[in-house]
């Protein structure tokens, strides 16, 4: 869509969310304005609702014409933990990796639609696919601007810490969460804390050392049954906050239980929920999902796939980005019927327009 055929509430708030992103992005994390926007308390505000309302709206003014802004594709969705917060551990789709082929088709046709970010995960530990580093190669290559992907660090050895750094990889979200072995260990069952934090350390400290700016290394937390508190005064936290780009983490209303289907962080993820929920989801508007067989799921937290809005195998991207099943959910969305809708009615994860990454 041409900046011509834009009104200018539409630039004006495509302007500030790459104003947005580009703060968030930026290895500025510590201004007080990022933290803000981040902020529990502002993602609740009443003001954030009514940013996010115009924000919706203008989003879905120009939809389909404007591509998704992260594509997440699930390279694989082997992994080798059970995670108490996961879906993984529940999923019964078959395990595999997918095509290089497909994966091929898939970027081009992203990348001729001027999608800016790919995700390489959805549901799986993107480091057991023995492509993954070619495949962010690849979609560097064919114009795909932003590259990131989260990981559990257990496979991070000094040969693929080495590759992740001179893939060109843009992000790398490594997931610690719990900062004691007893914690991490029962939260992300069977890995070891040891293993996973050393590796992390390593890759932090190879990045440094060798003089790599790419990737922008994060170490992602999720608070389980450890208090933030505690979390930060811990030893771990402190050499992490030395080594890592930047440590985070999950704020209460982004946690969210997997359509109700994952018991391990109920409670949390069902408090102080955003008043953004009562909005359209975001997901809707700004990602597609791909999973490792080519098929296109609601979102990200389809992890079975059971609402399926085309298949890239068979179909063009545009098509299905601006396809009858797509637009029935958008329409639902919008005129507030989700109830009606399958997985959406037992959602409580609705990403507000003001989540950028």
């Amino acid at each position: 869509m041409s900046l011509q055929e834009l009104s200018l509430v539409d630039r004006a708030t495509n302007a500030a969310e790459s104003a947005c992103k580009w703060l968030i992005r930026s290895q500025l994390p510590r201004w007080g304005i990022v933290r803000a926007l981040r902020s529990t308390r502002f993602i609740q505000s009443k003001p954030a609702y009514h940013i996010a309302r115009i924000r919706s709206e203008s989003v879905a003014r120009q939809v389909p014409k404007r591509p998704p802004t992260c594509l997440y594709v699930e390279t694989t969705n082997l992994c080798d933990a059970k995670c108490i917060i996961c879906s993984h551990p529940l999923m019964e789709r078959t395990k595999s990796i997918m095509d290089m082929k497909l994966y091929e088709r898939i970027i081009d046709q992203a990348a001729e639609f001027g999608v800016p970010r790919a995700q390489l995960n959805a549901t799986g530990e993107p480091l057991l696919d023995k492509h993954i580093f070619d495949r962010i190669k690849y979609a560097k290559k064919r114009g795909i601007s932003y590259v990131g992907l989260f990981s559990n660090a257990s496979q991070l050895d000094d040969t693929k810490a080495r590759r992740l750094l001179e893939s060109g990889l843009d992000l790398a979200v490594l997931s610690m969460d719990g900062l004691t072995p007893e914690e991490f260990e029962r939260v992300r069952f069977p890995l070891k804390f040891d293993r996973v934090y050393n590796n992390i350390l390593r890759i932090c400290r190879m990045k440094r050392e060798l003089g790599f700016k790419k990737p922008e290394l994060r170490v992602q937390i999720t608070p389980v049954d450890q208090s933030i508190e505690q979390i930060t005064g811990s030893e771990a936290y402190r050499v992490l906050s030395e080594v890592a780009d930047r440590v985070q983490f999950t704020p209460p209303p982004l946690i969210h239980d997997w359509t109700g289907n994952v018991k391990g962080l109920k409670e949390v993820a069902r408090v102080n929920l955003p008043h953004t929920k009562r909005l359209p989801c975001a997901r809707l508007y700004n990602t597609m999902t791909v999973l490792c067989d080519g098929r296109v799921p609601l979102c990200p937290l389809d992890y079975e796939g059971k609402v399926e809005l085309g298949d890239l195998r068979t179909q063009r991207f545009t098509d299905i980005w601006g396809g009858g099943e797509f637009r029935k959910f958008r329409k639902a969305h919008e005129e507030s019927r989700v109830a009606e809708l399958p997985l959406c009615s037992t959602c409580e994860h609705r990403p507000s327009w003001l989540e950028w990454y």
